[in-house]
């Protein structure tokens, strides 16, 4: 999790529970993808009834949210990260534990030719409560429910 890594940008987000990170993570994702990038989620849980309550319970258009759901929001294990061929013009959700989110992040950082990607490592506060001002130091900004701040 250090900011010199080879992505051009390194964010993250805290949530409190897996609905909190989609409502947080949901507009993010419909700007990104309205601009041409794909959206990954590494997870290592299975968010995918969830995100399909959220999509039935928000205002959106019916194609934005077909494009959303189209998003694999199944668990992931690290090793999974080396199924995508190039990592251009990507964002990328790293939810989990820390030891994950630092796992995938050593994966994504082996693949060569890495360009235009954007990582947002995210943490759950129960878990990370007394360190969130250090995990902050490691980054450049953090999505909220208001957007992407600089940190």
């Amino acid at each position: 999790m250090l900011k010199e890594n080879k992505t051009e940008d390194k964010s993250c987000l805290f949530y409190v529970s897996d609905y909190h990170f989609e409502m947080i993570a949901l507009p993010y994702m419909k700007e990104k993808i309205e601009n041409n990038n794909q959206v990954i989620v590494m997870t290592q849980e299975n968010l995918e009834d969830s995100m399909k309550h959220l999509l039935n319970k928000v205002n959106l258009d019916s194609d934005d949210k077909k494009k959303i759901e189209k998003i694999n929001w199944k668990e992931k294990s690290v090793e999974e990260i080396s199924e995508i061929d190039t990592l251009n013009n990507k964002v990328v959700f790293v939810k989990g534990t820390e030891k994950y989110i630092k796992n995938v992040n050593q994966k994504i950082n082996e693949v060569s030719n890495v360009q235009n990607l954007q990582i947002i490592d995210c943490y759950d506060v129960n878990n990370v409560d007394e360190s969130i001002i250090d995990i902050t130091k490691d980054y450049n900004s953090i999505l909220s429910t208001s957007g992407l701040k600089n940190l």
